[in-house]
């Protein structure tokens, strides 16, 4: 197989991720970050994705009433002003969105902490005398979330009030990822069966939407297959119905549940998988005793479920012709 070595890799990785992810978390748990009452974290793709779950942990599991959000765009909202807390994050350092938002920031006279391997945000940072935590060099960016979302737990961790990790929960995050294809096999190759010539669509409680999001980009990119992710109870308002149509026989619906979702979700998720005509309806349920475990455990299967599905196709995991593209059309016109 012509990519059977890139494939090995990349699996290897996963494997690695739970001690990418407590590195990262040792590193920047002692960070003096204080939230006055808003943290915003900026950044795109695979450089953003660690900030959704964060704002997640903070809404589930946090005593404080601080809030966190996400902000991918080229332009920050409204609300951030001077002396608000932030993080850009962008893995390449080149990111052009998040690169706009860090010139804005600086021209308002804010101070952002940065997460970054280099390139031009490095540069920038180090020039304005910034925080800057330094991350591995050398990888695709969605495959640096263990460290960029290790960066961002540790350094919110104490600022949100949640209790340390534990030796025995940091662990167990290490044995989760070592584990990722252990037991998993069977389940990985029906989902990837199912999803070869179909459409797949991911489902889940709001819980574990970062996580359904993450899935869905790492099928668009390591797997070059399109997919649609979904919330319910919203999905059963609508996007349910799509299900109903005689040309949709080519949907697979892919059910993530959480120990934590609310009673009412669980029975629309058991209506949902139990009713849609669809040509494959597969559930996926995690075995972890944590919010934080869940999280971790369904999307290390999940990362490895989309290597296997790019493997099946005989495909290059790495390379995003589109992305590419678009880049080099981007270039030729500077931003303003």
């Amino acid at each position: 197989m012509k990519y059977e070595n890139l494939y090995e890799e990349l699996v290897n990785l996963v494997k690695k991720s739970g001690s990418l992810f407590i590195e990262s978390y040792n590193k920047t748990i002692s960070s003096e970050l204080i939230i006055s009452e808003e943290l915003f974290i900026c950044g795109m793709g695979g450089s953003a994705i660690g900030g959704d779950y964060v704002q997640m942990i903070n809404e589930i599991e946090s005593s404080s009433k601080n809030l966190i959000s996400t902000i991918r765009e080229y332009s920050l909202p409204n609300r951030v002003k001077s002396g608000s807390q932030v993080i850009v994050v962008s893995y390449s350092g080149n990111t052009e969105e998040s690169l706009m938002m860090l010139n804005q920031l600086l021209n308002m006279k804010i101070k952002p902490i940065i997460i970054t391997s280099g390139g031009k945000m490095n540069d920038i940072a180090r020039e304005n005398r910034l925080d800057i935590v330094q991350i591995m060099k050398d990888l695709q960016p969605r495959a640096a979330f263990p460290l960029i979302f290790g960066s961002l737990y540790g350094m919110i961790s104490r600022a949100i009030r949640l209790p340390l990790l534990t030796e025995n929960q940091k662990s167990q995050i290490i044995k989760q990822s070592q584990e990722t294809s252990i037991g998993t096999i069977e389940q990985s190759n029906k989902i990837i069966d199912a999803i070869y010539d179909n459409f797949p669509v991911i489902v889940s409680s709001i819980v574990l939407a970062p996580v359904a999001t993450r899935f869905r980009c790492q099928l668009n990119e390591n797997s070059k297959i399109s997919a649609a992710s979904f919330i319910v109870p919203e999905f059963s308002h609508n996007a349910i119905v799509g299900f109903d149509g005689t040309r949709n026989k080519t949907l697979v619906l892919i059910i993530l549940r959480s120990s934590i979702e609310h009673k009412r979700v669980g029975l629309q998720l058991d209506f949902i998988r139990d009713n849609v005509s669809a040509a494959d309806v597969i559930e996926i349920i995690p075995n972890s005793e944590t919010y934080l475990g869940e999280l971790l455990e369904l999307t290390w299967k999940l990362d490895y479920i989309s290597i296997l599905a790019a493997k099946k196709q005989n495909i290059d995991p790495i390379i995003v012709r589109s992305i590419d593209s678009l880049k080099k059309t981007l270039d030729k016109t500077n931003p303003s």
